[in-house]
């Protein structure tokens, strides 16, 4: 306390163009006094009269002013100021603010948070606004969201509640926001808003919400936001269904525990959502399923607070060709007489969206009745339109050549190559479709068919085995292999090319199996029958084989005589039975 002799009182005047410093809170003289140039915070303590008795002296709060209009905050040890084991020079519009004991113990802690150069929580008094606050923090950031803020709200009761407001109007004063007790305010960020993540978390809390955040969000702070735990939730497992952007889904288990008390921390993504569980609803091992015209069919971990809603968007909603009205319920009994029997429960998604569940129920979605999506088959090489061609019921192979606009001057339809998934070539007679339409060889078509129609291949391959030909390969290399190609000759058959192209027959040949194989695969041999063209007739692309004589196998004819059989046995026995016979005769005679 200075001696009265030393009081200096000032007179307004006094402070035009002087530099100032305030004193406020636990003292007995609040005021604004002039800054003398080696005023330090014990020399204002004085000049405001001293503390109160319920000062608090371990904590005050000095606001300065910076040139660019910022502020910033000190906090300082009053006690140590006064004994003289430190000292704190003040500055022109530097803001003492003293605490009492009883202003501390009522004070209000509050935050503020997001796109703000210096996020800061305080202990301070009721009647601090959002303006005051914002200054605090030393300001927004360049991107902040002014449009649009949020107010976390906690109440005494353990309740809490988010707010919103227009940040730009509020700190215009054209619109009022008190601050309250334990209010966290949230500037957001414009780039984070435009880029933010979908949370939500349902489950054992008090609060389940969903909301538009930023990704750097906890887990625990998305649990504080929905107001806690509720006292069944469990603490040890919860879950994170995952949706990543191509519409597929996991489901990630999570340490509860961990994540609360500061062990390892899941990163959030977009669209994750947090389920936690309830011991008085979650069953141990249990789960449901979902199947069917969903895009993610998946299996998850049963909770009977989920809703048929929830698990449709958790399996990424229904496909086209899904029926919202045709969804069916398996479900299983654990107890009385229908123990073990399954029971069927149909629902309409948009009717039972609230639909619970119950331990193992398997969820079905049935098609649209009548449903089919766009069905191909190929078609390539000597048609006017080669492509791909969706098909409808009924359509066969000469509709797909129609569709592809005919056949071109150049094809081949005898060497026509048409396969089937899961069977490989089928061998048919495209020409024999085209020149007859209704025949066995126009089948129907089905998904994945593909036909190919070659270009004109006017030769004729024959199998040098079994030919002369074959012979010639000790002074000619071109006959040192299996076949050989020649030119098509229209109306000869098989043994005229043999003949006449390679040379007749060799000496093993078997000249009554002899084999055409044509373009298209099929096969013709040699005809017993026939007086007359009883070789097959050759086409252009055809292939023709020569058999060979069987080996045969030299017996010795003593083999017989070496036989097992037992001669002797045979001649007794013989000689018996017709020793009976003969008395039969007899005694029927004489009868």
């Amino acid at each position: 306390m200075l001696p009265e002799d030393q009081i200096t009182v000032f007179n307004i005047r006094d402070f035009v163009d002087k530099a100032t410093v305030a004193i406020e809170g636990a003292v007995r003289q609040p005021g604004t006094f002039a800054l003398d140039e080696s005023a330090n915070v014990a020399f204002l303590i004085d000049l405001a009269k001293g503390l109160k008795q319920d000062a608090k002296l371990d904590l005050a709060y000095l606001f300065r002013e910076n040139p660019d209009g910022t502020t910033e905050i000190e906090t300082l040890n009053l006690e140590e100021i006064l004994s003289g084991a430190s000292s704190f020079e003040l500055r022109d519009k530097d803001v003492l603010r003293v605490l009492s004991e009883k202003a501390f113990i009522d004070a209000s802690t509050v935050s503020i948070v997001g796109a703000v150069r210096n996020p800061i929580e305080l202990t301070v008094d009721s009647s601090l606004t959002v303006s005051a606050m914002v200054d605090l923090a030393n300001g927004l950031k360049r991107d902040a969201k002014k449009d649009l803020a949020y107010v976390f709200r906690t109440y005494d009761d353990g309740s809490s509640e988010l707010l919103n407001f227009n940040l730009e109007k509020v700190l215009a004063g054209d619109e009022a926001f008190e601050v309250m007790n334990r209010d966290q305010i949230r500037i957001l960020s414009a780039s984070a808003f435009i880029d933010g993540s979908k949370l939500s978390i349902v489950g054992a809390v008090r609060n389940p919400l969903s909301i538009e955040v930023d990704s750097a969000v906890t887990i625990k702070a998305f649990i504080n936001l929905a107001s806690g735990l509720k006292k069944d939730a469990r603490k040890d497992l919860a879950y994170v269904f995952r949706t990543y952007d191509d519409g597929s889904q996991e489901i990630l288990p999570i340490d509860l525990d961990q994540e609360l008390n500061g062990g390892t921390q899941l990163k959030l993504m977009d669209k994750d959502q947090i389920r936690i569980l309830s011991e008085r609803t979650y069953y141990d091992g249990a789960v449901l399923n979902i199947s069917g015209e969903v895009r993610n069919g998946m299996e998850m971990p049963y909770d009977s607070a989920i809703t048929l809603d929830e698990v449709l968007n958790l399996a990424g909603g229904l496909t086209f060709a899904g029926d919202s009205a045709r969804i069916v319920v398996y479900r299983i009994s654990f107890q009385g007489r229908d123990i073990g029997k399954v029971k069927e429960i149909k629902l309409d998604s948009r009717r039972d969206a609230m639909f619970t569940f119950e331990p193992f129920d398997a969820i079905v979605v049935r098609k649209k009745a009548g449903f089919e999506f766009q069905e191909y088959v190929n078609i390539g090489g000597e048609v006017a339109f080669p492509g791909r061609y969706a098909i409808r019921e009924g359509e066969k192979v000469g509709d797909l050549i129609r569709k592809a606009g005919g056949l071109t001057k150049e094809a081949f339809p005898q060497a026509a190559n048409f396969t089937r998934q899961g069977k490989g070539k089928v061998f048919l007679s495209i020409d024999k479709i085209l020149r007859i339409g209704n025949t066995y060889n126009n089948i129907e078509l089905m998904p994945g068919d593909d036909l190919f129609i070659p270009s004109k291949d006017m030769t004729v391959e024959i199998r040098l085995a079994n030919t002369e030909a074959a012979e010639y390969a000790a002074f000619a290399n071109d006959y040192a292999r299996e076949s050989v190609n020649v030119a098509y000759v229209a109306g000869k058959n098989a043994r005229w090319y043999v003949k006449n192209m390679v040379g007749g027959f060799g000496d093993n040949a078997k000249r009554t199996d002899v084999n055409v194989v044509y373009a298209n695969g099929t096969v013709k041999d040699y005809k017993w029958f026939k007086p007359i063209f009883r070789y097959p007739k050759v086409k252009p692309g055809s292939m023709v084989v020569v058999g060979s004589k069987p080996v045969k196998e030299e017996k010795d004819k003593r083999d017989r005589f070496n036989s097992d059989f037992d001669w002797q046995e045979f001649s007794g026995n013989l000689l018996s039975q017709i020793s009976a016979v003969f008395t039969v005769v007899v005694l029927a005679n004489q009868l």
